[in-house]
């Protein structure tokens, strides 16, 4: 889930992202005393706090930590995955991984080569390897298709850096000619030619050119694009669909994209009327009919009309998602529904309490209270859609 507040640019970048998808039976992250585990919707404990780190499920698949392994003179963070049931279901090994996204997690992996360096691959549900580690980064699959960055090296001296594009069983599907590539949405992907972006389809057909300063993800039909300081959009066959007004711009989401205007964000239509008039200091996507708006150093929710629904009470918060929205407050996190009441925190209450009455009793000192996360597979890329297994 994305969150707002103090990283609230990392949701900005250029590079589509995407989160695991949602159903009525996802569990819940929470931690307790530093260790991770998992809830269900109704707030009742399914896998107990044991993780140093514990993401979301996507594929009936989480990555999970647990402490470190010694691999010769290397340190690795020892990663895995378990199923819902809190079964160890892929072997912890890995030095870092991602969540699965049409039946393929990248994982950082030990490649060839005296020096031992870490490269990323990629794994199927069932842990094998089924894209060799030997890229210094990837992205995640989407449309068939995954990015990849080669880099050449002659001692410590980068020869040459170009990205390019796999399939799901590892073929090179597009060859490595650009200098920057993002992930795949709506059958395009955004690249970098020669100091400016265009859109290629999954063959590697540039569909359109290389003509923008900067631009971001397709979504319902639409893609931002800057051209000098100015933003405007762009269809499927790159034609301007909303004119260069903006001074910046992102990827629509429930019919509606963020804009900015002087220093003041915004939503318009697609067709670019401005249906929320730019007067807030900093706005997320809309997720579920709400969206996360800052006034001062507090986060709350405004609707579609543009009017606050949760009142800006809060540090930080994180997107909706299956009615929910995880906020913080004092360094404390609970989990409100969306009319900003409090939901799932109160219904563990007596967990949360008994817990950590455990954890400090167990300690002999005072330990934390019981924090629930829900962090997705955002990755310095930034679209939000759904995985598929």
């Amino acid at each position: 889930m994305h969150s707002y507040g103090r990283l609230f640019f990392l949701m900005l970048m250029i590079l589509p992202g995407r989160a695991p998808a949602w159903c009525s039976d996802s569990l819940y992250v929470v931690s307790v005393a530093g260790k991770r585990g998992y809830i269900n919707h109704r707030g009742e404990m399914v896998i107990s706090p044991q993780y140093d780190y514990a993401s979301d499920f996507s594929c009936s698949r989480a990555l999970v930590k647990q402490g470190y392994i010694e691999q010769g003179e290397f340190q690795l963070a020892d990663w895995g995955y378990i199923d819902p049931h809190g079964d160890e279901v892929i072997r912890p090994k890995f030095a870092d991984g991602g969540s699965f996204f049409e039946g393929r997690a990248k994982v950082l992996l030990p490649g060839m080569g005296a020096a031992r360096e870490t490269y990323w691959g990629f794994i199927d549900t069932t842990g094998v390897v089924v894209v060799s580690p030997k890229y210094v980064a990837v992205g995640d699959f989407s449309d068939g298709r995954a990015w990849f960055e080669i880099k050449r090296r002659f001692l410590f001296i980068v020869l040459s850096d170009f990205f390019g594009y796999i399939d799901r069983n590892g073929a090179v599907a597009i060859p490595a000619t650009y200098e920057q590539a993002g992930n795949f949405s709506e059958g395009l992907a955004p690249i970098r030619l020669n100091g400016k972006r265009g859109y290629v389809d999954t063959s590697g057909r540039m569909v359109i050119a290389p003509t923008f300063d900067a631009g971001g993800a397709f979504s319902e039909g639409y893609a931002p694009v800057r051209v000098g300081s100015r933003w405007a959009f762009i269809d499927a066959k790159g034609t301007a669909v909303i004119p260069a007004h903006f001074d910046d711009a992102r990827s629509f989401s429930e019919g509606l994209a963020l804009v900015r205007i002087g220093l003041r964000w915004g939503f318009v239509d697609t067709t670019g009327l401005e249906t929320i008039p730019a007067r807030f200091e900093e706005l997320g996507q809309f997720s579920e009919g709400r969206a996360p708006f800052r006034e001062g150093r507090r986060w709350g929710f405004i609707n579609r009309s543009g009017a606050p629904i949760v009142e800006p009470l809060y540090d930080t918060v994180w997107r909706y998602r299956g009615g929910l929205a995880r906020v913080e407050l004092n360094e404390q996190w609970l989990y409100i529904d969306t009319a900003g009441a409090a939901a799932l925190g109160s219904l563990i209450g007596g967990i949360i309490q008994w817990l950590n009455r455990l954890s400090k009793w167990r300690s002999g000192r005072r330990s934390p209270s019981l924090r629930m996360t829900t962090r997705s597979s955002i990755s310095s890329n930034g679209r939000n859609s759904t995985s598929d297994c």
